[in-house]
């Protein structure tokens, strides 16, 4: 006589369940078949389970995958002492309890081909690529993505785009540097086009630590201003809490309001900290920009 096929592939077993979108806070059992959840629910049954995994002990938690909307894990794509530093999307993301991570614009399109080639296709870990808007970003030394508005290549991006169909899943920019100073504006106007044109998001990074001694770094401030105008619905402002200049906190009774604003229409707000955005930085030891176990939070 055959014997009946497993009930479930793998049955997770009393574990405090937190599921927000459920409503489910409380220990229960969760039965997996083909890689999909079947069933939730007290005393699931263990005999028709093929392999059943027992939660035991106080504060051990079972979770939906969790998404970090801010890493950088174009590893490969630059140079160790040359560009920034990136991590190897498994390590900060399926090997801690992270399903899926959003590249951050770790490069502009000059080496975005890196990611269909090399860390994608090895990678567990769901990765959602955003462009950075520089077209050589973060792969040489220096504190600026975008020199000069010719930086900002839509030619080329559309092109990636084409040929890489699905790749860019949103654009980045970095409010820093002495253009934002000269021609703020017009960095975000043209940066929030691209993202429009090919009907993804823009993330925008605010606040730069060098502008204080620059002239002129309230620029910074009403570049933040216009930019937290012209942020639409799925947009993302990143570094919320930055202490730098540009950062919301400089004039709290001109950007309340806009930010307010911003948020009410469906503007995402990251508060994602990191080096030199935080208002407690690490040690100068600490790993590259992006390699922490934390996943950032949105609200």
């Amino acid at each position: 006589m055959t014997s009946p096929p497993p009930l479930f592939d793998l049955l997770i077993k009393g574990g405090h369940v937190l599921d927000p979108g459920s409503g489910i806070d409380g220990r229960t059992d969760i039965g997996v078949v083909g890689g999909r959840i079947a069933a939730v629910g007290p005393d699931l049954e263990t005999a028709g389970a093929q392999r059943v995994l027992e939660i035991r002990g106080d504060d051990r938690y079972v979770v939906p995958g969790l998404i970090d909307i801010h890493t950088h894990v174009a590893h490969g794509a630059t140079t160790a002492g040359v560009g920034m530093g990136c991590c190897d999307p498994d390590e900060i993301g399926v090997r801690s309890g992270v399903t899926t991570v959003v590249d951050c614009g770790s490069v502009g399109v000059a080496n975005l081909g890196v990611f269909p080639v090399h860390v994608l296709p090895r990678a567990r870990t769901r990765v959602e690529v955003y462009v950075n808007a520089g077209s050589h970003a973060h792969t040489m030394p220096g504190w600026a993505d975008i020199a000069s508005l010719d930086d900002i290549d839509e030619r080329a991006i559309a092109s990636c785009v084409e040929h890489n169909p699905g790749l860019v899943a949103g654009v980045k920019l970095r409010l820093v540097g002495d253009i934002v100073g000269e021609v703020g504006e017009e960095v975000v106007d043209r940066s929030k086009k691209v993202a429009q044109e090919h009907g993804v998001p823009l993330m925008v990074h605010i606040g730069d630590m060098r502008a204080a001694d620059r002239p002129r770094p309230d620029r910074m401030g009403e570049v933040t201003r216009h930019l937290l105008q012209a942020l639409e619905p799925g947009d993302i402002l990143t570094h919320l809490c930055t202490p730098n200049v540009g950062g919301v906190m400089d004039d709290v009774d001109a950007m309340l309001p806009l930010l307010t604003e911003a948020r009410a229409r469906g503007v995402v707000l990251d508060p994602r900290s990191g080096w030199a955005t935080s208002a407690t930085r690490p040690p100068a030891s600490r790993p590259s920009v992006g390699c922490t176990r934390t996943p950032s939070a949105a609200t």
